[in-house]
């Protein structure tokens, strides 16, 4: 990438990411996941325009958690570039959601999930997928490609910033913990919410008091809340 495109693609965060979007292996990335599967006629998800989306709504500047999930939402019309979140114009909700409105309802009764999870975004939520990119009905197919780039940015940032908290959901986004300063940050653990569908409810998302947790630490580090329902 060009340090242009590097500034379009992540705004406030290109001083974060220039050191790695610079070099050879994102273009590498972004052919593999981006520009090749396009001129093969191959779906992937989210569109180009939306690849970046979770640095873009949330500012570098009010970074105070870190969302890490799977990957994009590998049906047409669901993945918007931010971690779980759908568009306003999706009729059907994705099961994750469902089941992350479960608990946030047992957790605060009066909330309502904003499905788009811009709300979290704003508030200074990374809301970021191990993978950015998927194939069309083929989950985890981007993994490795993007894994190189999430690893990068989870060290840059344990290394520079301090009191963030991370969010790990799934096996896969808990591979990163091993990058985390947790001396001078916090990570919260939990299994993905998908996993519930398919436990029959037994695979320890529900009942693991996330949103709690993370304003539990809010609280102590700028005495303040998040408002986990729609803004």
């Amino acid at each position: 990438m060009q340090s242009k495109q590097i500034e379009q693609a992540f705004k406030t965060w290109a001083p974060i990411v220039q050191e790695f979007a610079l070099k050879p292996i994102m273009d590498t990335i972004l052919h593999k996941t981006i520009i090749d599967p396009k001129a093969n006629g191959i779906n992937v998800f989210p569109s180009s325009e939306l690849v970046f989306n979770a640095f873009k709504l949330c500012a570098y500047k009010d970074l105070k958690v870190v969302w890490v999930g799977l990957d994009p939402y590998p049906t047409a019309g669901d993945a918007t570039g931010i971690c779980m979140g759908i568009s306003r114009q999706t009729a059907k909700i994705p099961p994750t959601l469902k089941v992350l409105a479960l608990e946030l309802l047992k957790e605060y009764p009066n909330a309502t999930l904003d499905y788009t999870m811009h709300s979290l975004a704003t508030q200074g939520f990374l809301m970021l997928n191990m993978a950015l990119t998927v194939i069309e009905h083929q989950s985890r197919s981007h993994l490795t490609h993007w894994r190189p780039f999430t690893e990068f940015l989870i060290k840059k940032l344990s290394i520079t910033n301090t009191g963030i908290i991370y969010v790990l959901l799934g096996k896969e986004a808990q591979i990163l913990k091993s990058f985390i300063n947790s001396d001078s940050n916090y990570i919260i653990t939990a299994p993905h919410p998908a996993a519930e569908v398919y436990s029959g409810g037994n695979a320890g998302f529900y009942g693991c008091n996330l949103f709690l947790r993370i304003n539990e630490i809010i609280k102590s580090q700028y005495n303040t809340q998040i408002n986990f329902g729609q803004l």
